[in-house]
């Protein structure tokens, strides 16, 4: 685990075993394309502590709070009619709290801790520029950078200038990582992280007279150069990061644990392993859409299908509900550029009947 000491105490929160997808505590980044490809990094989960103060009965009792933004789920579409960006809301705080009417062994310092989860579901992680409206973003992993005052992603984008003048979606991307690299080390964060403990997005947009939208991910601050997701003409399809567990069984078949797990079950020796069984699940499980064929409309209620669905079925999970809230979508085309489909907007009180 990935702790940066925020306060005057750093407290280890512990994580379920890495082996064990279902309790949440691995992200996956894949991608499902018209040409077959689907390459995983398996990634854990990243913490980050804020100390504060809770009282209960007028007693203080510390808490230690994690920020854990790795449990959203983030969609992107690379459609021959449009690309398509979608997401939750949802932010997961893990606090670990002491539980001080539990026995201590003699000696010890600290008293044992307690998980305290909190969820928040207004964050923003659709991500927009007003003077590129050719091009718009999704953001998921690291949810702030700064260690004594952290900062959400979306709170530094009035400060994200580039001008008027209409940049290619790469270079879009290379700015932004820009930026966020300046901004991330600037605000004296790990100069050289775990890749887990990263700021991932996808930006998603049209090139000038460009018949077919482009795809990009990269993330802060290991990899800041733009990749190019589905690169090859006539090439289409979706990828997805943050709690995608769901929407691997859902899409690929199976979830990307299931190839070691298997062998692992097997007592298969590591010499001996098949390398390419994920592949081979993938040709025979993986549900048959038709991706290049997919109209824009279609494209954006598979990405609320997937999101909602794994919000719908976490309600009856044991684990992090790590997404939730609104699922905001946004479609990027060559005619109308970026357009909220369906976007949260702060309101007041609601009335009542």
């Amino acid at each position: 685990m990935g702790l940066h000491k925020l306060g005057d105490e750093v407290v280890d929160l512990p994580l379920p075993s890495s082996n064990c997808h279902a309790q949440n505590c691995r992200r996956i980044l894949g991608e499902v394309n018209s040409h077959g490809s689907y390459p995983f990094i398996a990634v854990a989960t990243r913490l980050v502590l804020i100390s504060g103060k809770f009282r209960d009965l007028g007693n203080p009792v510390s808490i230690s709070w994690y920020l854990w933004r790795p449990m959203s789920l983030a969609v992107a579409f690379k459609s021959a009619e449009g690309i398509v960006l979608a997401a939750d809301s949802r932010v997961t705080l893990m606090g670990s709290l002491p539980i001080p009417s539990v026995p201590q062994p003699a000696g010890a310092q600290l008293l044992p801790q307690m998980v305290v989860p909190a969820m928040f579901d207004n964050a923003t992680i659709l991500l927009s520029v007003k003077s590129q409206p050719h091009v718009g973003a999704i953001t998921y992993g690291t949810a702030a950078i700064g260690q004594q005052a952290p900062r959400t992603v979306s709170s530094f984008l009035p400060e994200f200038e580039i001008g008027n003048a209409r940049l290619t979606v790469e270079q879009f991307a290379t700015r932004l990582g820009d930026f966020f690299t300046r901004q991330w080390t600037s605000a004296g964060m790990p100069a050289n992280p775990p890749m887990e403990q990263d700021i991932f997005f996808f930006v998603g947009g049209y090139d000038d007279a460009a018949a077919y939208g482009r795809l990009f991910q990269l993330h802060i601050p290991n990899a800041p150069q733009p990749q190019e997701i589905f690169p090859n003409p006539g090439e289409f399809g979706a990828t997805w990061g943050g709690q995608r567990e769901i929407t691997d069984r859902l899409l690929v078949g199976f979830d990307p644990a299931v190839p070691n797990l298997v062998q692992d079950l097997l007592n298969i020796p590591a010499n001996q392993r098949r390398p390419n069984l994920e592949q081979e699940l993938k040709n025979r499980l993986i549900t048959p859409i038709p991706w290049p064929f997919l109209p824009l409309q279609d494209c954006v209620d598979l990405s609320i299908f997937v999101v909602r669905t794994t919000i719908t079925l976490q309600k009856w999970l044991v684990g992090i509900r790590g997404v939730g809230g609104a699922v905001d979508v946004a479609t990027i085309t060559r005619t109308e550029g970026f357009r909220a489909i369906q976007v949260k907007a702060i309101t007041g009180e609601k009335a009542h009947g």
